[in-house]
């Protein structure tokens, strides 16, 4: 009879423990960068009523839109924001949508919710949070892009740190292989065409912070990969 209760007990305990272990290696897989891995395993969770459902939904929402899959990831955080009860959560999922509608690019939707973190979030929303969010979601094999250059700048407070490469090309093409080298090493780019000398050239930026020690860590990175790079403060 002992034995039967004690065996009972372990049942439950090794039960109630299994989610858990589970989340563990779902951020292991993060951290290592396996994020289809992580995904199921954060969907999983996302789905039991449980303290971690809605942190796992976010998560979810990160792997899939690291691997290029906007809109899914997009519906995730708009479900999961409804029913979230945690506000500074629920913020850090619509900061979540506002990239995401950063990078479809749909411009107007994420200018819509930073003004509606700005108005219902303003005792615990900071300009920072943009530059941690966007660091989260770098894609894995981004593409570098005009519109890119447009959604980059417009909801960060100055002083600004542009990133960019030192070389400028004279054709697209080059800077496009540049940006595929840096995306391979998860280093989001985009392409912009400048004129010098009457003539046409393209540069290549590599981030924009407002946080200078940000915008040194990812300069770095991307000197570690053979590149120049400037970093230019605009005020």
């Amino acid at each position: 009879m002992r034995r039967q209760f004690l065996f009972a007990v372990l049942t439950v305990c090794l039960s109630a423990c299994a989610p858990y272990q589970r989340y563990t290696d779902a951020e292991a897989f993060y951290a290592q960068g396996n994020y289809e891995r992580a995904e199921a395993i954060f969907a999983d969770y996302a789905k039991q009523p449980n303290a971690k459902r809605y942190e796992a939904a976010y998560y979810q929402a990160v792997c899939l839109a690291k691997t290029g899959y906007l809109e899914d990831a997009n519906k995730i955080l708009a479900n999961a924001a409804r029913f979230c009860d945690d506000r500074q959560l629920r913020m850090k999922m619509l900061l979540a949508q506002a990239e995401i509608m950063r990078r479809l690019p749909d411009l107007p939707r994420a200018e819509a919710i930073y003004a509606d973190l700005r108005h219902n979030y303003y005792d615990i929303f900071t300009p920072e949070m943009i530059d941690a969010t966007r660091a989260e979601f770098v894609l894995v094999n981004p593409l570098g892009s005009d519109a890119t250059v447009a959604a980059i700048d417009p909801y960060l407070p100055a002083p600004l740190y542009r990133v960019r490469l030192s070389t400028t090309y004279v054709d697209r093409a080059s800077a496009l292989a540049a940006t595929y080298r840096l995306a391979a090493s998860g280093i989001e780019t985009a392409v912009s065409q400048n004129h010098l000398n009457g003539r046409g050239v393209y540069a290549v930026q590599i981030g924009a912070f407002r946080n200078r020690h940000l915008a040194e860590v990812r300069a770095e990175q991307a000197r570690q990969l053979g590149f120049g790079v400037l970093i230019l403060e605009v005020k």
